[in-house]
């Protein structure tokens, strides 16, 4: 395989690993456990979405967790990256917080929100669950007020605030109102009963921690049937890296909510 990968630990059984490429060019690996009592149907599933400029290699680690727990982990490249990268969206993407990037952004979260929906019909799951880094936290938050069948949502240094823009950037007030239109924060009462748990360094430079307490703010009041199923870890002094216990709370947040 390519792409960013880090060193990956031995792991205790015997993980089958697949490539698919899906309608409209998707790009995506599978994870899952080969057990003899378990069938491949039967697993429930699990998103993994990386970050910016990143590809769906970069949390290998994490799909093996995943399907050493009993799931089945599929990591995806997002529009623009990995294998459907192209010069003209990696140029915007990687020249600064301007319109160019802004407008690139929005496309590549939206229309990987819409590939979820479509690897979801591909594997035949009426419900799945969701884990995303960076970029891929603002995915995951989209896709819970969007598909009723992403049923736990884990958010890493995301963000469901879009209409904070960054200081130093202007958009026209045409582009402002459609970001917060589009804000996964305008939408609060999209999320429960919905499992979320949002994880994120308080010192994040990258993707300040705001938005999370904004998001976790508004949904304590429509979570007080079961406040157990909302969670806002924060990691002081943490910026935006991805730390294992960020992956270990993620898998431990499937466990508990996401059962076949």
């Amino acid at each position: 395989m390519c792409g960013e990968t880090a060193a990956v630990r031995e792991t205790s059984q015997l993980v089958r690993i697949e490539k698919h490429r899906v309608s409209g060019g998707i790009a995506a690996l599978t994870f899952a456990a080969e057990e003899e009592e378990v069938g491949r149907g039967s697993r429930p599933l699990v998103f993994v979405v990386h970050g910016l400029l990143s590809r769906k290699e970069r949390h290998i680690e994490l799909c093996l967790a995943l399907a050493e727990a009993g799931y089945l982990a599929c990591t995806l490249d997002a529009r623009h990256h990995g294998e459907r990268a192209t010069p003209e969206a990696t140029t915007f993407l990687g020249g600064g917080l301007g319109t160019e990037f802004l407008m690139t952004f929005a496309e590549v979260v939206l229309g990987t929100v819409a590939d979820l929906g479509t690897l979801a019909d591909y594997f035949g799951r009426d419900r799945y669950g969701l884990v995303g880094h960076s970029m891929g936290g603002y995915i995951a938050l989209k896709t819970a007020v969007t598909d009723p069948r992403a049923a736990v949502i884990v958010s890493i240094s995301g963000n469901p605030d879009w209409a904070a823009v960054p200081d130093g950037v202007t958009l026209p007030p045409v582009a402002l109102e459609m970001a917060r239109a589009e804000s996964p924060l305008s939408y609060p009462d999209r999320f429960w009963p919905r499992p979320l748990l949002l994880l994120h360094g308080d010192a994040d430079l990258m993707v300040p921690i705001h938005g999370h307490r904004a998001l976790f703010s508004a949904l304590q009041p429509r979570y007080t049937k079961d406040l157990t199923r909302l969670s806002l870890v924060e990691y002081p002094g943490g910026g935006h890296e991805f730390i294992p216990d960020m992956a270990e709370r993620a898998v431990a947040w499937m466990r508990r909510f996401l059962l076949p």
